[in-house]
């Protein structure tokens, strides 16, 4: 790894083998297991501002997703998809209106097919990143972001193989998963635990989606959830709030 601080300080480091190659996470904390995904186009670190205060009651488990941070970049055979937002993929793409659009480019030009919009993020690639992240932001800018963790972003963002893997993750979601989101409505099938749904009030894709709440509830029969004061980014805008929420809840 590049010389990048560790701000997981105190947490274990892991590099586990699957069958799609190692997948590398942190762990720490005490108490039931909680695992937390990360999201586009970040890493485990998006997590650091909030883990201190989960490790106090959980045993955190903290992944690079496959493609992302130092987990290996899997061929791309879209026989698996983690989602990463924070509405359900059907709710996404069926509701692509201009609106939506505007706000949410990324999904159609990440899911156009290779080598397009690796070749275009390839040659500035550190640009990009830094423009798609300040916009999701709250204020705009990247200075919500800890500059520790930026670095560890721009580390993992300037490859080749991960900027195709993250596109390959859009790629899947608006064919496999769209198809497996579709089967699952027409069914009927609902989640059936409960579930907490937490957005930023300030640029949070989902208020473009009708409310998030209720298109939530068109998936999940147990449903509750609240905006909080930040842009897309929560766990690294509002990291106390956020802290809160997942502890009240969990709890």
């Amino acid at each position: 790894m590049p010389d990048l601080a560790d701000l997981y300080p105190g947490f274990a480091s892991h590099w586990i083998d699957t069958r799609a190659g190692r997948i590398f996470a942190r762990s720490g904390g005490e108490g039931p297991p909680l695992l937390l995904l990360h999201g586009y186009p970040q890493t485990n670190v998006m997590w650091h501002r909030v883990a201190p205060t989960l490790a106090a009651q959980f045993s955190l488990i903290i992944p690079d997703l496959p493609g992302y941070g130092w987990s290996d970049a899997p061929r791309s055979d879209a026989a698996r998809l983690a989602v990463l937002d924070i509405v359900p993929t059907w709710a996404m793409w069926h509701r692509m209106d201009a609106r939506l659009a505007t706000r949410a480019w990324h999904w159609m030009f990440l899911a156009l097919p290779a080598p397009f919009p690796e070749t275009m993020i390839g040659k500035e690639a550190l640009y990009y990143f830094d423009t798609r992240a300040a916009a999701g932001t709250k204020i705009k800018s990247l200075s919500a972001f800890d500059p520790r963790a930026l670095a560890h972003y721009h580390a993992f963002f300037n490859d080749p193989v991960r900027i195709h893997a993250t596109c390959e993750d859009y790629r899947a979601g608006r064919t496999t998963d769209l198809a497996h989101d579709e089967e699952t409505r027409a069914s009927g099938q609902k989640i059936a635990c409960p579930l907490l749904a937490i957005w930023g009030a300030a640029g949070g894709i989902p208020a473009e989606t009708d409310a998030p709440l209720a298109t939530w509830r068109e998936w999940a029969t147990d449903v509750r959830g609240f905006a909080l004061d930040s842009g897309h980014y929560l766990a690294e805008e509002a990291p106390e709030a956020t802290a809160k929420a997942l502890l009240e809840f969990f709890a």
